[in-house]
């Protein structure tokens, strides 16, 4: 199996165990794969790019539906649970050695926030990949745009305000190119 079999067989694996997350992974890698040509990467670039994005929350597959859907706040075990997605996905992805170091870091760093408060290794800033780094601004920008079992979904200049007022969570320069292209 070469790794674009393995990345459609597991982006439907995706789509039966969660629909709303099949559909935020798809979002994401086109919202990743636009932020990445704003940052000049090139087009075969890209496309590594895009699927990561596809791929960026596999881990979630291990968590059981009804946390995923769970209408109301998560229990303390359901957030610990919840949050070891990033490591849960990158030791799968890894163990496959189809993917490369930026796709694994998409998995394992999106998350992760600027200024080290993120998790799951409270990387800072530049130590974070750059490919993290453009699927961190997609994958918050998604969550705030796209409705939840959990809150109704944030306009797109609320989104962008939220995102931008976040103290440092995310790349200065990503987050500017993201409002100018949404913006635009």
């Amino acid at each position: 199996m070469n790794g674009y079999d393995f990345s459609v067989q597991a982006v439907v694996g995706l789509l039966d165990h969660d629909r709303c997350t099949f559909q935020h992974s798809c979002n994401v890698a086109i919202y990743s794969a636009t932020l990445g040509q704003r940052a000049d990467l090139s087009e075969q670039d890209l496309k590594l790019l895009a699927s990561g994005g596809l791929l960026h929350d596999i881990g979630k597959r291990q968590i059981p539906g009804f946390i995923l859907r769970k209408p109301g706040r998560l229990t303390d075990r359901e957030k610990e649970l919840v949050r070891q997605h990033p490591v849960t996905g990158f030791r799968e992805l890894a163990a496959l050695g189809q993917l490369n170091w930026a796709q694994l870091m998409m998995t394992y760093q999106h998350h992760e926030w600027y200024n080290g408060n993120g998790y799951p290794a409270a990387t800072v800033g530049e130590e974070m990949h750059l490919w993290a780094r453009i699927c961190a601004v997609a994958d918050v920008f998604d969550a705030l745009t796209s409705n939840r079992p959990y809150r109704e979904t944030d306009r797109t200049s609320a989104a962008l305000g939220i995102m931008n007022s976040e103290d440092q969570h995310f790349d200065p320069e990503l987050l500017r190119h993201w409002m100018e292209i949404v913006e635009a």
